[in-house]
């Protein structure tokens, strides 16, 4: 009796272990100068994970990838792992010193702290494992960063040479902006456009608006070669690269409501950017200079403004394709985005890029309809406002029936039911 009691003990116990799913073990109760000693004192590398409250990406990662016991294998066994919100605390200065382009952003240091890898965005089960591999690959790779920068002095007039440690220093996420610089400086103009030379740009961790190469970049968009994969690689990567150097300015323009600076300096900046024989195709969103006019009278809440240019810049890009035009716009995008990243060594058939991709077009146009018409509902009492509001949000529902589109056709009824009362 009591040995069959024992085996019930052990099989429920083995249930009870098999049911426990350990996932990564986060020292996020330790401070940064602990995470760095405990990392000294184990000999591993450290693994962090700075993610936000508002990163959908960052809560799919932490409960389907970080919770798996594959994962969980390999970052307890070689790092100390450490997650931070990266607008909190010491949050903060750590996304200062490795230089956060997006979120979640996956960092692996040396035991020092010294920053050896990083990568943004989501990553499946078999990504993040391949990650940490190429992570512990180049912390013991022969030549360290140090001998990057012991060479600079002697070789840094060699393209080929500067090349390199132009990639060594985006791998690192290290400030590229003056040696990109000198870089397409060396090399021909029939060579800017070579997707290994977009990728120093693109991979870098920005430009900013005083940039040189910030111009060089918009001609290049008016070299490329218009086939498919390139302009959607273009449009990708090179998109990424003006917003990152905008969107400072940009949000302190709004924090500060300070119109003069979007009037004069975004708007006309994004116009010369952005050539007009790009400007308006499908990959990516319109990128056109009423675009930023459109966010920026959304965000301060300046309904009189917004009208004129939300009509103007709907009416351009958004009210020409009938339903079925845009359904099959968003499939014959989506297969040409799978051929493009398959060729730049992206996995097609991720659950993300579904997410993203699947549904670009009517999404795109959906996201500016709701944009216009929630602004309006929300700031306006109007009656022609509100009667345009709802034209907008109509043409949403046409699109797409769902609780957004059918919820703003409500709320602008009402609120016009109201004003004639």
């Amino acid at each position: 009796m009591k040995k069959l009691v024992f085996i019930l003990f052990l099989l429920e116990a083995g249930f009870i272990f098999a049911q426990e799913n350990k996932g990564i073990d986060f020292k996020s109760q330790l401070s940064w100068q602990e995470v760095v000693q405990a990392a000294t004192e184990e000999r591993k590398l450290i693994f962090i994970d700075l993610y936000t409250d508002w990163c959908g990406p960052c809560k799919r990662l932490e409960h389907e990838v970080f919770t798996q016991d594959s994962v969980a294998d390999k970052f307890n066994e070689t790092f100390i792992n450490y997650r931070v919100d990266a607008e909190k605390g010491e949050g903060i200065e750590l996304a200062k010193q490795f230089r956060v382009t997006g979120f979640p952003y996956l960092v692996f240091t040396d035991q020092t702290g010294q920053m050896v890898y990083a990568s943004v965005g989501y990553k499946g089960v078999d990504a993040l494992i391949s990650l940490a591999d190429q992570a512990i690959s180049e912390s013991q790779t022969e030549k360290p960063m140090g001998i990057w920068e012991s060479e600079y002095i002697t070789k840094h007039g060699d393209p080929i040479w500067l090349k390199g440690y132009i990639q060594k220093r985006n791998l690192l996420r290290l400030d590229n902006r003056k040696h990109l610089g000198d870089y397409y400086e060396m090399i021909q103009e029939v060579d800017y456009v070579k997707t290994e030379n977009l990728k120093l740009i693109i991979n870098s961790t920005g430009l900013d608006l005083e940039s040189p190469l910030l111009k060089l970049v918009s001609e290049i968009f008016a070299q490329i070669p218009a086939s498919e994969d390139t302009v959607h690689f273009l449009q990708n990567g090179l998109s990424g690269t003006f917003d990152g150097a905008i969107n400072p300015p940009f949000m302190a323009a709004i924090k500060q409501n300070q119109e003069e600076v979007v009037l004069n300096t975004i708007a006309p900046l994004y116009e010369i950017l952005w050539p007009e024989s790009v400007r308006g195709m499908p990959w990516y969103q319109k990128q056109d200079g009423d675009k930023w006019k459109f966010i920026f009278y959304k965000e301060t809440g300046n309904v009189d403004k917004l009208i004129p240019v939300a009509m103007g810049f709907i009416d351009k890009y958004y009210s020409h394709l009938s339903r079925e035009e845009i359904i099959l716009s968003d499939s014959i995008l989506f297969q040409q985005s799978k051929i493009a990243l398959a060729k730049q060594g992206m996995d097609p058939d991720s659950p993300m890029i579904s997410h993203f991709l699947e549904h670009y077009i009517s999404d795109d146009h959906l996201r500016w309809y709701l944009d216009a018409s929630y602004a309006v509902a929300n700031h306006s009492i109007n009656p022609e406002y509100l009667e345009i509001a709802l034209e907008w949000a109509k043409r949403a529902l046409y699109i797409r029936e769902n609780e957004a589109t059918l919820e703003i056709n409500k709320l602008l009824k009402n609120a016009l039911y109201l004003t004639q009362q």
